[in-house]
């Protein structure tokens, strides 16, 4: 059993993990200026989608699945831990290790998800609790950084792109963070109220909205748009007090620990819910293998990528409304 404040940092957590290398390269390509406006807009329809979610919940402490619920659920986080995989084996062997072959890391990345789950839940929250201070320090130490260099211009003009690209872009925002908020709800956790339901769910969207900001404010549209990892690419532009440089290798470590907790999530709803057994540990072993698999195998094939760069969003968003329906039709 996680405690509330455990439970809290982890929701923030979740909010962030979908958004490396997915989130903000797709808003910038459909809503180019405007992907800050659609943001607020994106995080309030998902506050919407969290409300929900709550809404469909607040009366189970423990939630017992049936077998549909299972299914819908493994397939939601089939997709939810490829894409947070891929994205994290892409950055790394397109910036660290880029003469090391992509199932190497996918396998590491992998393994350390795996090992963490054996730990259990517990020693999860607890090591979210102690990195969390890190990654709120590299945020903050961010935004400070990137403020001087922001130019305004580069926001305008507004509500020049087309309306569809625009509403693409507030789905874009409101499935890959108020997505994740459904694992949350399968674990164990005490009773909370809608307040400390929401509030990981709104810091870690305000946290990704510091980092669009300067994104679009020092970059402009035309450069970032262009750029596969934008989030981190403008970490090369720091260079404090005229001193210390290459740091995007420091600050890009807050996303790789947003993956790791992310996955160790998915495997731990995987080895409790979905496969409760005495042989739970090797079927875990035996779903990361294959997801490594997976991962690798999009890695490679480009036209797999392009699909799930478009449409990853679309597909999050159908499985958890026929998940959160398999549910209401159990309770009934």
């Amino acid at each position: 059993m996680i405690t509330k404040r455990q439970y809290k940092f982890l929701s923030f957590i979740l909010t962030r993990g979908l958004f490396l290398g997915t989130g903000i390269s797709v808003m910038l390509n459909n809503s180019g200026p405007d992907t800050l406006i659609a943001s607020i807009l994106g995080i309030i329809l998902g506050f919407i989608l969290v409300t929900i979610y709550y809404q469909i919940y607040q009366k189970k402490d423990t939630l017992t699945l049936n077998i549909l619920n299972k299914i819908i659920l493994f397939f939601l986080i089939v997709i939810i831990l490829n894409d947070g995989i891929f994205s994290l084996t892409t950055l790394i062997s397109s910036f660290y290790l880029i003469k090391t072959p992509p199932l190497l890391i996918a396998s590491f990345i992998t393994i350390v998800i795996f090992i963490a789950t054996q730990k259990g839940l517990n020693t999860l929250a607890r090591v979210t609790e102690i990195l969390l201070p890190y990654i709120i320090l590299l945020i903050l130490i961010k935004t400070l950084s990137f403020f001087p260099m922001i130019k305004l211009d580069n926001f305008f003009p507004i509500f020049q792109e087309n309306t569809i690209n625009i509403l693409k872009s507030i789905l874009i925002m409101a499935a890959l963070t108020a997505t994740p908020q459904v694992l949350l709800l399968n674990i164990p956790k005490e009773k909370l109220n809608f307040k400390e339901y929401t509030i990981g769910y709104i810091l870690g969207s305000i946290s990704i909205l510091l980092l669009i900001i300067p994104i679009i404010g020092v970059f402009g549209f035309p450069l970032a748009k262009i750029y596969r990892f934008p989030e981190y690419m403008i970490l090369k532009k720091l260079n404090l007090i005229n001193f210390l440089e290459h740091l995007e290798n420091i600050f890009s470590t807050s996303w790789i620990i947003d993956i790791f907790v992310l996955g160790g999530v998915c495997a731990y709803i995987f080895r409790n819910k979905i496969m409760p057994s005495k042989n739970s540990k090797y079927l875990t072993f035996i779903f990361l293998s294959i997801m490594t698999i997976l991962a690798v195998f999009v890695n490679t094939h480009y036209p797999i990528v392009l699909f799930l760069y478009n449409y990853t969003y679309l597909i999050l968003l159908f499985l958890t409304f026929i998940y959160l329906l398999s549910i209401i039709l159990k309770k009934k």
